[in-house]
């Protein structure tokens, strides 16, 4: 077991981090074959300003025996896969509104989140001071007018 300390947005976590080695054949791990390990994730977040506190328990599964997981080094993976997925969601909906994107039909979802993919690509290679309001510019035309969107995006390139 691991336990971190973090501060930070207004809130301080305790982050605690437990390996669990289970039975393949137990009925914990009914409907999930090759399963060795059971990851518990416990976090408790207090909020500065309300010190209100929340307590969030994750279960993650794992196909590795016990001598091949360090708790450590698997603490340092989860923590690492959430701050892509903060990092990722910051830019696709906060900054460029996927999730009031109303596309439904076929592969538009998808077409519509490689483009977004792209475009955070060319804002991490290149770096631009305002290619983000560019590229939102540019994402908000192609709702519009397709032709004219991929035109500008392509000028940023």
């Amino acid at each position: 077991m691991i336990v971190t300390h973090d501060r930070g947005h207004g809130r301080d976590e305790v982050r605690k981090v437990e390996i669990i080695s289970v039975d393949p054949s137990s009925s914990l791990t009914r409907g999930f074959n090759g399963v060795r390990q059971i990851i518990k994730i416990t976090r408790k977040n207090t909020d500065h300003l309300t010190f209100e506190t929340k307590d969030h328990v994750v279960y993650a599964i794992c196909s590795q025996s016990c001598k091949k997981l360090n708790v450590t080094a698997v603490a340092q993976v989860i923590r690492a896969h959430w701050s892509i997925e903060v990092r990722l969601h910051g830019q696709r909906d906060v900054r460029m509104g996927e999730d009031a994107n109303k596309a439904t039909i076929g592969a538009a979802p998808r077409a519509l989140a490689c483009l977004r993919n792209w475009a955070i690509a060319i804002v991490e290679k290149y770096q631009r001071l305002n290619c983000m309001r560019k590229i939102s510019h540019a994402w908000q035309s192609l709702s519009y007018n397709t032709e004219k969107g991929l035109s500008q995006l392509e000028a940023m390139i």
